[in-house]
This record gives C-alpha cells, structure tokens and sequence, in this order.
C-alpha cells in the first residue's frame, strides 16, 4: 500500500521507506494522555518512539514499537511524549500512517478479550486482579510484552523506567497475603504466556513487533 492510499482525512501523518521523520504530538485533549494508532505495510525494518524534547534536551519515553511486516497497532501515548520518531531501516518497500486518538477510544476490559495486533484497553475495576494472557499465531522469534500502567502514573510523566509506589504497596501486601511474588508483567518470544498482577484500574497494553493473536482473561487471584 503506498502512502497516498492512506485517507489524509483521518490519518494526517504518512510517510514510507524513503526516510524517517520527527513529528510534534498534537493531542486531542491537552493535558490528557492518548492513543497512537499505526498502520503499517510491508516488510521493512520499522521503529516508532516517543520522544520527550525541551529545554535542550531530548528523553526516551514510550511508545516503542519494532515492526518487520504488516501491523495495525493502538499504542499508549503518555503526558510527557511531545514527539513521535519514525525510522525504517532498510531497503524493503514499507507504507505507514499514523494519529493520534482520546484515550477514551481504548477498549474496555471486561474480564475477557481477543486482539490481533498491538492494543490498548482500560480496566475500570478497582480491586486488585490476576490476568492470564496467551499469545497464538506468533513466529518465534516476535517479541511481545503485556504490562498495566495504573490511573497514578496516566495523571503523570510514564517512562519505560518508573513505577508506581501505590501499586507497589498493594502488589507487596498480595504477595504477603498469598506467599508467591507477582509479576507486574509479561515478556516472551512466539506462542507462549503467561499471569501478571494488576493492583487497580488503569490502561492494559500489549506490544508486539507484528500481528499475532492473543487473549486475555481475568483469573482467579
């Protein structure tokens, strides 16, 4: 697909495998984080990161994504991102377009989900939880991640190396409780998964370098 078939009217930022390029975030609630939505074509090395840039300084923060083929990815977009870099890698034919979306277009979390490609939902519940994901139709060598980012952290800067201290506390006295530590995430390569301890509401994502299909589902804590 290339560049020109994406609908300018819904996706104002396009671009293929000529080059990368840097774009400012506009957001469609100041103040407020949001959603990422990407579309990818073709085989081409891809990197989409966010950038926090000011003050003469430039920051890391999220999102990342690595793509070697077709992806249609929703992706956390935090306070503190201002830009978004795109940097394909080689020569192979790629077409991408990407916008930015209100949080609030994230799914719900319901107890249960099916996904395709990289996602985003919102928990509602309040009480801590156990979710169980499986990851199919995946190669082995993809890597995928899911992780929760609590309603602390969505009100504030989030990058890739800062936690929570509430939900710290809350996951510390479940393991107390229960005697087993909880992983406050889930990592793998190809079809496999996995539990992870979510200690309240706030966003659910999971990232995947390409489409694959994968399920989530509340389990018993």
């Amino acid at each position: 697909m290339a560049a020109a078939e994406f609908p300018e009217a819904e996706f104002p930022f396009v671009g293929d495998n000529s080059r990368g390029c840097r774009v400012a975030v506009k957001r469609p609630e100041a103040g407020r984080p949001a959603l990422v939505h990407l579309v990818k074509r073709g085989k081409g090395e891809f990197i989409l990161s966010g950038q926090e840039r000011g003050a003469g300084a430039t920051r890391d923060t999220l999102p990342s994504v690595y793509s070697t083929d077709d992806c249609d990815a929703r992706l956390l977009l935090p306070v503190n991102t201002t830009h978004l870099k795109v940097e394909p890698f080689d020569g192979e034919p790629c077409s991408w377009a990407m916008r930015v979306l209100p949080l609030g277009e994230a799914a719900a979390f319901t107890g249960e989900h099916v996904g395709e490609s990289s996602d985003v939902l919102y928990r509602f519940d309040a009480m801590p939880g156990l979710l169980e994901v499986e990851v199919e139709r995946a190669q082995d060598h993809q890597r995928w991640e899911v992780s929760f980012v609590c309603d602390h952290q969505l009100g504030g800067p989030l990058y890739v190396d800062r936690f929570c201290r509430e939900c710290e506390a809350v996951t510390d006295r479940e393991t107390e409780r229960i005697g087993t530590r909880l992983a406050d995430y889930v990592e793998a390569t190809g079809e496999d998964g996995g539990r992870f301890f979510v200690p309240g509401s706030g966003v659910i994502t999971f990232v995947s370098e390409d489409n694959c299909r994968w399920s989530l589902r509340a389990a018993r804590l």
